[in-house]
């Protein structure tokens, strides 16, 4: 056990220490402590990833209280980035516009700048950090009937980004996309709120799936579930998506040539 990451070893599993006093764990349960240690795991990781120190941060599963806490922290710290949630595995990528909020504080967020900028990020990230040189995007629609007038606002933001030489086409209902299999002639799809994205993706695609902040200077990944505090010490924990967000980091971070 080290101290600090410069004396991490190559080629070994490493566990930096970050604090003197020693610590009274309770398995399966979210504690003020750990709750605390969370946090403090998190400024420690950050403050090495945006020194350079390490070539990516991976989270491990978490509370969404904790969890949506330390991506603020994250995000904090680059303001000028418009970070977007890319659900990967070996199958599919979704990327979510709005994230995990009540559906009408999402809507609320949704205008055309607002899409324009997430189709963008996507189109980039797509680009740089998965090595698609001409990606193709499939947009969802906010209404799921696809009525006249519902989906102005995704048709005017789909039109723009054209126009700039990003390939977005739709909108796409979930029953175009994915009970027809639509969705396999596109190098992502871009959801509009939480459960219309990872819905399909539950439903199709659950095990190895992990999760990616596209649009941030630096590479983060944490698995798609958190903690299980129901199933601790029953040796029924799968790592399937723990892995992949640890070997999605790897292939970004090799692909920005880090």
């Amino acid at each position: 056990m080290t101290r600090d990451v410069r004396q991490a070893s190559q080629g070994k599993f490493n566990i930096i220490n970050i604090v003197e006093n020693e610590l009274k764990i309770e398995p399966g349960a979210a504690t003020e402590l750990s709750m605390e240690m969370a946090m403090v795991s998190m400024k420690k990781a950050v403050e090495d990833l945006r020194s350079g120190l390490v070539d990516a941060l991976v989270m491990a599963p978490d509370s969404p209280a904790v969890g949506l806490s330390n991506l603020n922290y994250l995000f904090s710290h680059f303001k000028d980035a418009t970070p977007l949630r890319l659900m990967v595995n070996d199958m599919m990528r979704i990327a979510l516009a709005t994230d995990d909020q009540p559906l009408e504080k999402a809507l609320a967020q949704i205008d055309v700048p607002f899409l324009v900028g997430k189709m963008t990020t996507l189109s980039e990230a797509l680009k740089k950090d998965f090595g698609i040189s001409a990606p193709k995007i499939a947009v969802m629609g906010l209404n799921p009937r696809m009525a006249a007038g519902d989906d102005d606002k995704v048709l005017k933001a789909i039109a723009e980004v054209q126009r700039k030489g990003v390939m977005a086409f739709g909108p796409f209902s979930v029953s175009q996309l994915f009970l027809k299999g639509q969705w396999k002639k596109y190098d992502a799809v871009l959801a509009m709120y939480y459960d219309q994205g990872v819905f399909p993706l539950k439903l199709m695609a659950l095990d190895g799936c992990a999760c990616y902040w596209a649009g941030l200077p630096v590479v983060c990944a944490a698995p798609m579930h958190g903690p299980a505090f129901d199933i601790v010490n029953t040796n029924k924990a799968l790592p399937d998506s723990y892995r992949k967000a640890i070997y999605l980091a790897c292939d970004i971070v090799n692909k920005k040539g880090g």
